[in-house]
């Protein structure tokens, strides 16, 4: 007999989810990336499950400005992750627009002492741009100055796009990147054909080793020898405060903590907040796969929550594309999970992601049966604009009570998933 469940609560969320905006920018090793695991920590333990924090080290990037000035106008930008540093008080140097194939390796202008001024093109938003900017780094470009192709400034991923964290980022990025919105585009652009193109880029940021940090959550299974459920998903977020990606699955994992307090579960349940995914390829879950690599075959099923409370229509995902492995996902627990969210009235499809993944491909090339929800399409994603306003908190209930209804079936099943 299915088990459904409807008991979360969105006023819950929607409190936790403001808490957790209110921290600030998490990037990854940041001190609030740090205090919002102390209370993903608390709000676990108040209900009674085990807590633990697994520190591991990385490369961290914290931004402390970025602009952009020409003559008496100033545009607020935002350095890509990475970005070399200008230091306070930036480069003076001169713009010019670039437009050039890159991968033809030709290029038709001098681009030796300047600032170059290149454009996000929509068509290819999730692809790499790491060989554009190297490109005009050797030759002799000093600073790269991103046009969006909306009004923000968007935090844009120096890295190759390949999913082997050994090439991930590739050849070393010397210069500065800053990205502005669209309109301030337009704007810059006038002034560069109208001859004013003496600018001030500054790129003030902090490239250094720092912690971040796993907290796991573990309500134990109450059968001998208990098999493992891991719902997870990171709480780092990318120079925003991160509202969707990814406050919504860290306040969802909260909720069902809280949910499943109550509950006898055949199977152990662990949630998992990860640290130090966005443009870290995926560090967080790489280390709790490998810091516990022998017990990994006691997991069943694992299911991720990333960017769910925006953008389109909500779908189980069945695998991503990276530019040098195509990762595919367990079939029948995709299909499980839709199949539970029909029984409650819910339709939700299945989506295969031509644009990589995030934890779950860790978790995938790990052997494990796993799944991705996910919201495609979410245009304020790594944005000033992805703020607590921006979710619709009905949704995330919905998502909570899915998954947790997932859950309840499958321990008291005690149901396996093929990889």
């Amino acid at each position: 007999m299915t088990k459904l469940f409807y008991d979360s609560n969105a006023e819950n969320l929607k409190s936790n989810l403001q808490k957790l905006c209110e921290f600030g920018n998490r990037n990854a090793g940041s001190i609030a990336e740090k205090m919002s695991g102390e209370f993903f920590k608390d709000e676990c333990e108040k209900y009674g499950w085990y807590t633990k924090i697994d520190k591991f080290e990385i490369e961290a990037f914290e931004e402390l400005s970025a602009y952009l000035t020409v003559q008496n106008r100033t545009y607020n930008g935002k350095s890509a992750f990475f970005s070399a540093s200008t230091g306070f008080n930036g480069i003076d140097a001169e713009l010019i627009v670039c437009t050039n194939d890159v991968e033809s390796k030709d290029c038709d202008q001098n681009c030796t002492g300047k600032i170059i001024v290149i454009f996000r093109d929509k068509q290819s938003d999730h692809s790499p741009i790491l060989d554009q900017v190297i490109f005009y780094q050797n030759l002799g470009a000093v600073g790269i100055v991103i046009i969006n192709y909306d009004k923000w400034a968007y935090v844009k991923t120096l890295e190759t796009g390949y999913f082997n964290l050994e090439k991930r980022f590739g050849a070393k990025v010397t210069i500065p990147v800053v990205t502005i919105g669209d309109e301030d585009g337009q704007q810059l652009l006038n002034q560069i054909y109208e001859g004013k193109n003496k600018a001030k880029l500054v790129s003030e940021v902090i490239n250094e080793k720092r912690f971040s940090s796993n907290v796991i959550a573990k309500k134990q299974g109450i059968s001998e020898n208990p098999k493992k459920i891991v719902v997870y998903g990171h709480r780092d977020s990318a120079g925003t405060l991160g509202a969707n990606d990814n406050g919504s699955g860290t306040v969802i994992m909260m909720e069902i903590c809280r949910a499943l307090s109550n509950q006898n579960l055949k199977y152990t349940v662990e949630l998992a907040s990860f640290g130090a995914e966005e443009h870290l390829g995926s560090l967080g879950s790489n280390d709790y796969l490998s810091r516990y690599k022998d017990d990994l075959e006691e997991i069943v099923a694992s299911i991720e929550i990333d960017m769910v409370g925006a953008g389109s229509s909500l779908y189980v995902m069945t695998g991503g594309d990276f530019a040098d492995v195509r990762l595919k996902f367990s079939e029948n627990l995709c299909n499980y999970v839709c199949k539970m969210a029909s029984h409650m009235g819910y339709y939700i499809n299945t989506l295969y992601s031509d644009a990589g993944t995030p934890d779950s491909g860790r978790f995938c090339a790990a052997g494990i049966p796993t799944t991705w929800l996910w919201g495609p399409d979410d245009i304020y994603y790594h944005s000033p604009e992805d703020t607590l306003d921006k979710v619709d908190i009905n949704r995330l209930k919905y998502i909570t009570d899915i998954i947790t209804t997932c859950i309840l079936n499958i321990s008291d099943n005690q149901l396996t998933f093929t990889i």
